[in-house]
């Protein structure tokens, strides 16, 4: 059974939540968000049997919320937007955006200016975070950081979730994965230790999907030659072209694209996106997404990180592939389903 829980700033009160239905979406180097659904009749009589409203509980101050299935703390975080819908005769639900403790670090920006020139890249991420705890705590601290890969970056009032999101093996090659865990511990994975373990007995088949997709890039979307553009503009504007003239390029003709990142100076750097994009983009691969009961794999059982095998007979398809998206969607019956996308 699921519980979800709201909770003041010091957890001095604590309010377990009656939903219509919640999801929650976690994303490899990305965090987690998602929404709850909440029957406003029934949310007033749960306030009023404790004194209070559903204002006072849900918006008067800031809230933070933890989502747990039977003990085990699934996900927590921050609440991010209310909506309050109703019509002629009053309300009648509400709609809660929620995200993880990412979404602090979304509402933080680097200084006016920030300059690292060829730091570790974990330690650059950590710097940005400690400096902003100690104008104002956020809570996060700092948990598993290997030795990464130096770097230069340059911030400008950056969005400083964004900020750690561009070294991330999301963004540039050779890069890092990432989490803040509901315990808010900041974890830094790091090639050849990147974040998730390989789960052989987790099988994904006909016998425990409830559907799936399989999608595949062909000539339209595929890219074998990259062109970054970085800071500046005109003759001025610092540039880097990435490209693969191998197999791929021979069998699907030459396919450009460019990627504009603006805040980047060093041609490395740019070198380093353009090799990450063309990592994912120079030849085709199945891009494979099923949904799941939560029950089966158990949804606490794997993570976002993980490698699990999933098997699909009509494309002849067996391969150990690592999780890199989870969409948890839960009905007011406790039924949940699971949606998981994969990368090979």
């Amino acid at each position: 059974m699921y519980h979800l829980y709201l909770f003041n700033a010091d957890e001095s009160q604590k309010w377990e939540i009656p939903f219509q239905g919640i999801t929650v979406t976690e994303e490899l180097n990305l965090g987690v968000d998602g929404q709850v659904t909440i029957s406003f009749p029934t949310i007033l009589r749960y306030a009023e049997a404790l004194n209070t409203d559903p204002e006072s509980i849900l918006v008067s101050a800031a809230r933070h919320w933890k989502l747990y299935k039977d003990t085990t703390l699934l996900y927590a975080g921050i609440l991010i937007n209310r909506r309050l819908a109703g019509g002629q005769y009053g309300a009648t639900s509400y709609v809660i955006s929620i995200g993880g403790w990412d979404a602090l670090l979304a509402r933080r920006n680097t200084e006016s200016y920030v300059f690292y020139d060829n730091d570790d890249s974990a330690d650059i991420a950590w710097a940005e975070i400690n400096r902003t705890n100690t104008e104002d705590d956020t809570g996060i601290t700092r948990g598993t950081h290997p030795t990464t890969k130096n770097r230069q970056r340059t911030g400008i009032y950056d969005n400083l979730r964004d900020f750690i999101i561009g070294m991330s093996a999301n963004k540039v090659d050779d890069g890092y994965d990432w989490e803040i865990t509901p315990n808010k511990v900041f974890n830094i994975y790091y090639a050849p230790t990147l974040k998730g373990t390989s789960r052989p007995e987790i099988v994904i088949d006909s016998f425990n999907r409830l559907s799936f997709t399989a999608d595949r890039p062909l000539q339209g979307r595929l890219a074998n030659r990259v062109n970054v553009l970085g800071e500046g503009s005109g003759q001025d504007m610092v540039t880097a072209s990435v490209e693969d003239s191998g197999t791929p390029r021979t069998t699907w003709g030459l396919l450009e694209t460019t990627l504009a990142q603006k805040g980047v100076g060093s041609t490395s750097e740019l070198e380093d996106r353009g090799n990450e994009y063309l990592a994912k983009m120079k030849s085709p691969t199945e891009d494979i997404s099923v949904v799941v009961r939560d029950s089966s794999p158990d949804i606490t059982s794997y993570a976002v990180g993980d490698t699990l095998t999933v098997k699909i007979e009509a494309i002849n398809y067996e391969q150990e592939v690592r999780v890199i998206k989870r969409v948890l969607s839960i009905k007011e019956s406790g039924e949940a389903t699971v949606t998981l996308t994969f990368e090979e």
